[in-house]
Formats: structure tokens, C-alpha cells, sequence
């Protein structure tokens, strides 16, 4: 595998919560990926995620891709300053290992046992806070979340 066949970490995350929440919108994915580039290269799409709202406000996947993305901002500001306070107690022992591995390598699962009970709670509560900003549906985010958590 190449790098340019690597996916994003944050669509690793975003295909699991598909798959486990929304099979339905599996074939989406490369709709979501498409209009989640653009946005990534600053090229607008008409509502930010390239599909209208009704589908954005009922669909799990411009959810789950958005959170993926947030996860991964958070993730790689703690393997930045995984030695300050309070981010090392949210790693565990080969929390740091794990991840950096993780995000040059990213594969369902194998970020799995990396955050302390304190980083789980940590992101959930960020991802949770920045995602109703978004104005998301509350429940579908809290659902989206409690089947991310149970992956970490």
C-alpha cells in the first residue's frame, strides 16, 4: 500500500461508524470523501458538505465525517504535547506509540486501549461540544459518539 492509497485517519473513523450505524449510506462513502476533499483543499461545495440539508440534517455520514476529522485534530494535538499536563493523563502507557503509529498507519482498531478513562472523556466531551455548534441533531451525534467511544 502506497501512500496515496493510505486513507485519512479520519475516514478510517468515519467508514466504521457508517458501517456500524448507517449501512444504508455505505454507498455514500466515496460521495462523502469526495465533498470532504474539497472542503479539505478550501473549495467550497453548496452547503459546506456537497449534499443538501435535509440530507445532512437525516444522514449519519457528513456526521460521522466531521467527527472524524475533529477526532483527529484533537488526536494529533495530544501526540504534539503528549508530555504536558493535563494530556499525558489522558494517554495510556503506549497511548503515544499507539498513535503515532496510528495516524501514519491508520487502521480500524489499532488506535484501540491508547486513551486513559479521563481521554475518553476528554474527547467525547470536545467532539460532542464542537459537533452542536455545528447544530447536528443532538441524538444522532450522541449515537454516533457512543458507537466511536466503544471503538476506542
Amino acid at each position: 500500500m502506497t501512500a496515496q492509497d493510505t486513507p485519512r485517519p479520519s475516514y478510517v473513523i468515519a467508514r466504521s461508524m457508517i458501517q456500524s450505524l448507517a449501512p444504508q449510506e455505505i454507498a455514500d462513502i466515496p460521495d462523502y470523501e469526495a465533498a470532504f476533499e474539497l472542503r479539505r483543499r478550501g473549495q467550497a461545495t453548496p452547503d459546506g458538505l456537497g449534499l443538501g440539508m435535509a440530507e445532512v440534517i437525516l444522514a449519519v455520514g457528513p456526521i460521522a465525517y466531521f467527527i472524524g476529522g475533529k477526532v483527529i485534530d484533537k488526536l494529533t494535538d495530544w501526540a504534539v504535547d503528549g508530555a504536558l499536563a493535563p494530556v499525558k493523563d489522558y494517554l495510556t502507557a503506549k497511548g503515544r506509540s499507539l498513535l503515532s503509529h496510528w495516524l501514519q498507519n491508520p487502521r480500524q482498531g489499532a488506535f484501540q486501549g491508547g486513551l486513559t478513562p479521563e481521554g475518553k472523556a476528554e474527547l467525547k466531551g470536545a467532539i460532542r461540544d464542537a459537533c452542536l455548534k455545528q447544530n447536528f441533531d443532538e441524538g444522532t451525534v450522541d449515537r454516533i459518539i457512543a458507537k466511536f467511544a466503544d471503538d476506542l
